[in-house]
């Protein structure tokens, strides 16, 4: 829940994977970023790092990178009102998940499957179909709880009780909330805590019952001035500029380069050119001369002919004398 540091590392690993030529790499750095940025509701910039997160796992050809990369483009252009193209994001991160295989640790129950279900869970709701988002977001939780993934029970209870609020059963969605809130805290995860007390202030509200709403609203207010102040966007907007500027001078390095290869390149094709040159004149040198050799060599011989013939007709006047 300390996006500003989880941004400096995800920036930190980001400039020494392009070192490398990570593709794999790059992808999943970008699309922590975008997360994080989303985290942050910064929806835009979270759009942006995600678009180029799937161009790099695009071109590393890493099934599982462009899944997780599409996937999170989807939950970005939600957050951006975009839900025709959330959905067609969500539909081909299923399937480059599903060319990559199943991928699941000890630290997290979410599959593709389940990413990608909860997700669609969300978008059933806002697009008015909240009893059908239950039945998807019910299997979500319910993975969540086999594999003790504790960010991914809190996501799901998030999701079923939105789906409730939706569906009009606030009591339900309240209990899920609360209880989303309570695992957000034991975890430290403060944009869900944010999420939760929103909810629950929604809840509360719409049950009549406004203190309760004015205490979760409050409890939201601190917590949310505490994340996003000043001096946070700062150091942000700082680090945004020292990765511009590492780029910067990578592309500059990287010219600087291909114009020394291509001054060596352009030395050896002139040097090839003058040898060419160089062994071009000496071959019609040498034609010349064997011209000028042929031409005497010839003149000789016919001289020797006609010297041997003059000497046969001398000998044979003497023989015949």
């Amino acid at each position: 829940g300390m996006e500003p540091p989880a941004l400096e590392a995800y920036f930190q690993s980001l400039a020494v994977r392009r070192a490398i030529n990570d593709r794999r790499g790059i992808a999943v750095s970008l699309t922590n970023i975008g997360k994080t940025y989303q985290d942050w509701k910064q929806y835009e910039r979270a759009v942006l790092s995600f678009v180029s997160a799937v161009n790099a796992a695009e071109a590393s050809g890493n099934a599982a990178a462009l899944g997780y990369a599409l996937h999170s483009l989807g939950t970005g252009q939600m957050d951006l009102g975009q839900y025709a193209e959330a959905r067609a994001s969500f539909g081909r991160s299923i399937a480059a998940y599903s060319r990559s295989g199943p991928h699941r640790t000890a630290f997290d129950s979410t599959s593709g499957w389940a990413l990608n279900a909860l997700s669609l869970g969300k978008l059933e709701v806002v697009e008015g179909y909240p009893r059908r988002a239950l039945v998807l977001l019910d299997s979500v939780l319910a993975r969540a709880l086999r594999g003790g993934s504790i960010r991914g029970e809190i996501e799901a209870r998030l999701a079923i009780a939105a789906a409730n609020v939706a569906d009009g059963n606030f009591d339900r969605a309240r209990r899920e909330y609360s209880r989303g809130l309570a695992l957000a805290r034991q975890v430290q995860l403060r944009a869900m805590q944010l999420e939760a007390l929103e909810g629950i202030a929604s809840a509360e509200e719409r049950m009549g019952n406004p203190r309760g709403a004015l205490a979760a609203l409050r409890q939201h207010r601190t917590l949310s001035d505490s994340i996003f102040n000043r001096a946070t966007a700062q150091r942000v907007a700082a680090m945004e500029l020292e990765l511009q500027a590492m780029e910067a001078r990578r592309t500059k390095a990287a010219l600087v380069l291909a114009q020394r290869l291509q001054h060596e390149a352009l030395g050896r094709q002139r040097l090839v050119l003058a040898l060419s040159g160089g062994l071009l004149i000496l071959a019609i040198a040498m034609a010349v001369l064997f011209w000028r050799f042929n031409r005497t060599a010839r003149r000789q011989a016919a001289e020797l002919v006609r010297a041997n013939d003059e000497l046969g007709a001398a000998n044979e006047e003497l023989r015949q004398a």
